[in-house]
């Protein structure tokens, strides 16, 4: 990419990548973005994911996301927020970064109390979170009645 592009680029709010294999490799995103967010969805299975917040500078502001949807499509088993805190603390997380807490989104086919199974499940999940690390609360939901519940 040519300067002028990776000025473009740095304008972006957030480049998203699941692929923290991309990380250190041509080209590098780094360069080109300020903000990235990264699933920590390898570093469920693999336990390679130490230091990984040392590949980037100081100018970086890198945004976590738990991975959640992979706990209900069946890619990984067991969704446990001690687990992600555990994770999120091996990468090496500055204060800068944003962490975002193990969510679990329902999907629009479940009952409606399978929704609500799930959102108050990720609601347990912040608040076990955030006596650890600081996480940014998510909820999801499809209708309005199902978030007051």
């Amino acid at each position: 990419m040519s300067g002028l592009s990776q000025e473009a680029a740095k304008e972006c709010i957030v480049f998203l990548s699941h692929q923290v294999e991309c990380v250190g490799k041509r080209p590098y995103i780094e360069d080109y973005f300020n903000e990235l967010l990264f699933s920590v969805v390898p570093f469920y299975r693999y336990t390679n994911g130490e230091g990984f917040r040392n590949k980037f500078g100081s100018n970086h502001r890198l945004v976590y996301d738990s991975g959640g949807f992979q706990f209900l499509v069946g890619k990984l088993k067991n969704p446990d927020p001690l687990k992600t805190v555990a994770i999120y603390k091996k990468m090496g997380y500055t204060d800068k970064d944003i962490l975002i807490q193990l969510d679990l989104p329902p999907v629009y086919h479940q009952s409606h109390e399978e929704r609500c199974r799930l959102i108050r499940k990720s609601a347990k999940f912040y608040h076990i979170m955030s006596k650890h690390v600081p996480v940014i609360p998510v909820i999801h939901g499809w209708t309005l009645e199902e978030l007051l519940e």
